[in-house]
C-alpha cells in the first residue's frame, strides 16, 4: 500500500504479494448422518433415524462440481455436516483433503444467502459474476457453450 494525499491506495497488481495456492482434492467416504427423533407423534420414546448412509464423493481441482437435487433431497445438510456445522445428531464421516485428514479448526462454509458468485480463469480473467439461485441458469448456460466442456 501506498499514501496519496491522505488516503492508502492498493499497489499495483504486479506489485501485490501472491499466496502461494496448491489445488487439493477434497474428498468424502462413508457419510452416515443419524438424528434422535419421537417413536411416534406425541411419545416420549425415541429413535435414532439414519438421514444418510454411506454417502461418498470427492471435489477435485479443475473440476466443474454441482450438488443437485430436488427441494428437501437434503443437499443444504450434507454440506452442513461435511463442513463442521452440525451440532446435533450423531457423524460418521471420513474426510480428506489431499489425502490427508480435515482438520475442522482450518475450514469454513459459505453460508447459502451470500447469493453472488465469482468464477474466474487462472491470471485472474473474470469469467462470471452476479447473482446465484434464479439466475444460475446463465453460469449453466455459460459452461454448456464451451467446446469440449461435458455435463
Amino acid at each position: 500500500m501506498e499514501q496519496r494525499k491522505g488516503k492508502m491506495v492498493l499497489a499495483s497488481y504486479k506489485e501485490r504479494m501472491v499466496l502461494p495456492f496448491e489445488p487439493l482434492v477434497f474428498s468424502f467416504n462413508d457419510v452416515n448422518y443419524f438424528i434422535d427423533v419421537p417413536h411416534k407423534m406425541g411419545s416420549e420414546r425415541i429413535i435414532e433415524k439414519k438421514l444418510f448412509c454411506d454417502v461418498t464423493g470427492a471435489i477435485r481441482p479443475h473440476v466443474l462440481t454441482a450438488l443437485m437435487g430436488v427441494s428437501g433431497a437434503g443437499k443444504t445438510t450434507l454440506l452442513d455436516v461435511l463442513s463442521g456445522r452440525k451440532t446435533i445428531g450423531r457423524i460418521e464421516v471420513d474426510i480428506r483433503v489431499g489425502g490427508h485428514p480435515k482438520d475442522q479448526e482450518t475450514f469454513c462454509r459459505i453460508d447459502q444467502q451470500d447469493k453472488m458468485m465469482i468464477l474466474m480463469k487462472k491470471g485472474g480473467q473474470i469469467i462470471y459474476f452476479g447473482q446465484i439461485g434464479q439466475q444460475s441458469k446463465n453460469v449453466i448456460s455459460y459452461f454448456e457453450s464451451i467446446l469440449g466442456v461435458t455435463y
